[in-house]
């Protein structure tokens, strides 16, 4: 009978012991780690994500480009939208916080009513607005450009009278829209004075300079004056010029800058002394002398009336610039 070794025995049943025990362990971490890395993966699935905001801007005054053209005092108004899954957040324009969420609230659509007044100075200004969400995440950006353009002033309806027509003044100041009488010019107001109007049997009815012969030929003989608008007698004659113009009625009505306005009178220079033969509709150019600081105007006739020296009259529309 053979004899066992006890001792041997059981220092290889340990051994073995040991070895399963480490490859159990090792297999069970192996599967603890895919159980964890499952979890995890399971919980990215259900984290819940958001699109970034979308920020429009919504207006019947700026174009497709998101620009303005406008004179000065000119009113704009326009609405910043933000459509935001995730909530609103902050709003930004012209690089400072506009607009914050009210606290408590996550609007998923927020809007910013804008309301402005075009500046006084020429030149272009811009706003670029955006939005952060309650994720942090912002929106696209827009820019709005406001273009501050020179203006134009216009006096709607004035009634001048002829030479011989003592009910209505002939005698007009085109930057004040103010209009004198014969005596009020020779006396007080010759330095303010732009044209006048008279009627003749040739001119007909004809809009001049103070220093236009036939005006001067027609005042005299109206108040029986050998030189009624000669330098003599009235102190200043402002050296206004004129020109005839093939501009529509409605393309006068639709000038509303000083850069559609001098676009409408040309590059050919004002140099007629008077506009004769005029009727309603007609449309024509003046430039001021340079004492009247060379401002350029158009006048459209709106009417002409009277049958005789005594009720001759014709009533006009004047843009010029401010």
């Amino acid at each position: 009978m053979c004899a066992i070794n006890v001792k041997n025995l059981k220092e290889t049943l340990i051994e073995s012991y040991c070895k399963i025990m480490k490859k159990f362990i090792k297999n069970l971490s192996l599967l603890a780690f895919v159980a964890s890395l499952g979890f995890m993966m399971s919980c990215n699935e259900d984290e819940e994500t958001f699109d970034a905001p979308i920020l429009t801007i919504e207006s019947t005054q700026l174009d497709s480009e998101f620009s303005f053209e406008g004179t000065p005092g000119t009113p704009l108004s326009y609405t910043v939208v933000v459509a935001s899954e995730a909530g609103f957040n902050t709003l930004y324009g012209g690089g400072a916080v506009i607009a914050t969420k009210d606290p408590g609230t996550t609007p998923t659509s927020f809007e910013f009513p804008v309301s402005v007044e075009i500046p006084a100075t020429v030149g272009t200004y811009t706003t670029e607005y955006y939005a952060i969400d309650e994720a942090g995440q912002e929106s696209n950006r827009i820019t709005v450009t406001v273009e501050v353009v020179k203006g134009i002033v216009t006096h709607t309806q004035t009634l001048l009278g002829g030479q011989s027509n003592s009910q209505a003044n002939s005698f007009y100041n085109a930057v004040d829209d103010e209009t004198y009488n014969y005596a009020t010019t020779r006396d007080e107001k010759s330095a303010s004075v732009d044209f006048l109007f008279f009627y003749g049997n040739t001119n007909l009815y004809t809009i001049a300079a103070i220093d236009d012969a036939d005006a001067n030929t027609a005042f005299s003989a109206a108040l029986q004056s050998e030189n009624a608008l000669g330098s003599s007698i009235i102190e200043t004659r402002n050296a206004t010029r004129f020109k005839v113009l093939e501009t529509t009625a409605a393309e006068f009505d639709a000038i509303e800058t000083d850069a559609a306005l001098l676009n409408i009178y040309g590059e050919v220079a004002a140099e007629a002394t008077k506009v004769n033969g005029l009727d309603a509709g007609d449309v024509f150019a003046f430039l001021l002398a340079e004492g009247r600081s060379s401002k350029v105007g158009l006048v459209k006739v709106l009417s002409v009336s009277g049958t005789s020296g005594t009720d001759r009259a014709i009533t006009i529309q004047v843009k010029i610039q401010e």
